[in-house]
């Protein structure tokens, strides 16, 4: 197993190392991959997010809530970053976005993602279920 994972590292390295001998070139540009990976990421943060809520009516376990809200909360933030991206939908972004306002939104995305999950972990150790319906 450690032979294993020594080789992925050396195979890794080497990709590295070559990548970084084209790192000054630019690649292609391909306007339609950010709308389809991003509206990809979306779909599957709204459809994780039911999922986790369809699990939380049914095991009434609040941290399960907590996760839902997690992801649903990062599918309505990927969205706004989408549609205010310089290039997209237009010149500079929707809204009347200035150059920073999408990367302000993705700092958004990225730092409140793992800070609701560490949300989710102290409310499993909490734990608790909600009564109700």
């Amino acid at each position: 197993m450690r032979r294993a994972g020594l080789i992925a590292g050396a195979f890794l390295v080497l990709l590295a190392a070559g990548a970084a001998l084209f790192g000054r070139q630019g690649g292609p540009q391909i306007p339609a991959l950010l709308p389809v990976l991003t509206g990809m990421v979306i779909a599957t943060e709204l459809l994780s997010s039911y999922v986790l809520f369809l699990e939380f009516a049914y095991v009434r376990a609040r941290w399960l809530a907590v996760l839902a809200c997690t992801y649903g909360f990062a599918a309505v933030v990927a969205l706004p970053y989408l549609l205010t991206f310089p290039g997209v939908f237009a010149p500079n972004g929707l809204f009347g976005a200035v150059p920073h306002t999408s990367l302000l939104l993705w700092s958004v995305w990225h730092a409140s993602f793992p800070a609701l999950m560490l949300a989710t972990v102290y409310a499993r150790r909490a734990g608790g279920t909600i009564a109700g319906c």
